[in-house]
């Protein structure tokens, strides 16, 4: 499978033991998210480090989810859709994961913020919720 992980749910799975880190750590390489989404992280890390961690044990942290758990797709794959993407989204942080969803082959996007992407289901991209994705791995969808 390929699912796009939208930045909330990768942060998720960082900051807290259940269900959405679970199914990360799970599934390793099944995962796709744009490579500015690590950026996207690292910007808004005051808002979502509650815990505050230094920003070397979240260097650590984000290096290892993009070593063994996320396949980091290059800008120069979804590049050519952002001025579609940057149409399709409400959040201008979001228009890099709707380019990477128009431009690969993909099972949807599990995201906590559908109104952010709504536009996207125009282009037959699915937007999926916690329960959605796991539901597809307990079908069998491996």
């Amino acid at each position: 499978m390929n699912i796009l992980l939208d930045s909330n749910v990768l942060i998720a799975a960082l900051i807290k033991p259940g269900i959405v880190r679970e199914t990360v750590i799970g599934h390793p390489g099944e995962w796709l998210v744009p490579e500015a989404i690590f950026e996207e992280i690292w910007e808004h890390r005051e808002v979502w480090n509650r815990n505050r961690l230094p920003d070397s044990g979240l260097h650590a942290i984000l290096g290892a989810l993009s070593d063994g758990f996320v396949n980091i797709v290059s800008d120069r794959v979804y590049r050519p859709k952002e001025k579609e993407a940057r149409r399709l989204v409400t959040d201008a942080d979001d228009w890099p994961l709707a380019a990477l969803a128009l431009s690969v082959e993909n099972d949807g996007i599990w995201t906590f913020n559908k109104r952010h992407l709504d536009r996207v289901k125009k282009h037959s991209i699915r937007l999926l919720n916690t329960s959605d994705v796991v539901r597809m791995y307990r079908n069998g969808h491996q």
